[in-house]
């Protein structure tokens, strides 16, 4: 519990800092008259801010924390999307497993991310976790994410360019 605090505590500071910086952008764009600019950057961030009123579907409280702390740590990224769009209910049983697996696949996905190597949206419906990972070239790549799972004892199946993790 402790490390989530400090994830969370962490997550914040960054939010603070992501947000001065989306000021400074918007003062930016005012003063050399690119009002349209402006108003297209707040745009942009306030459908970023509107997607993350999602991670309040999902059911479990700490898995909500310890998934909320990881994707608002990455800030205003548009190589990576979240959408819950229902509540997402997991068995108590299976919280530890799926943490367990975001916590290892996290770090590898949003370096691909960040280095603007991939665009990957994550969906949590039905019981599943559906991650989908493009790269910018076009390859997909699934084969760490389904033995990382399969490690977890989640079933994970590739379907359509999709990786679906079952958790249910």
């Amino acid at each position: 519990m402790d490390q989530l605090l400090n994830e969370l505590l962490k997550t914040n500071r960054h939010q603070r800092h992501d947000f001065l910086n989306h000021l400074q952008v918007i003062w930016g764009f005012l003063k050399l008259n690119k009002n349209d600019k402006a108003i297209e950057y707040i745009q942009e961030v306030s459908n970023h801010l509107q997607s993350l009123r999602q991670l309040n579907n999902i059911a479990s409280t700490e898995l909500a924390a310890d998934i909320s702390a990881k994707v608002l740590s990455l800030g205003f990224n548009e190589g990576f999307k979240i959408s819950i769009p229902e509540v997402w209910y997991i068995e108590d049983k299976n919280i530890p497993k799926v943490r367990s697996f975001f916590n290892e696949i996290w770090e590898r996905l949003i370096n691909k991310v960040m280095m603007e190597k991939a665009n990957i949206v994550i969906s949590f419906l039905n019981g599943k976790i559906i991650i989908d990972m493009q790269n910018i070239n076009g390859e997909l790549e699934y084969q760490t994410i389904k033995s990382i799972a399969e490690k977890q004892g989640i079933k994970c199946l590739v379907e359509n360019g999709q990786t679906k993790i079952y958790v249910c």
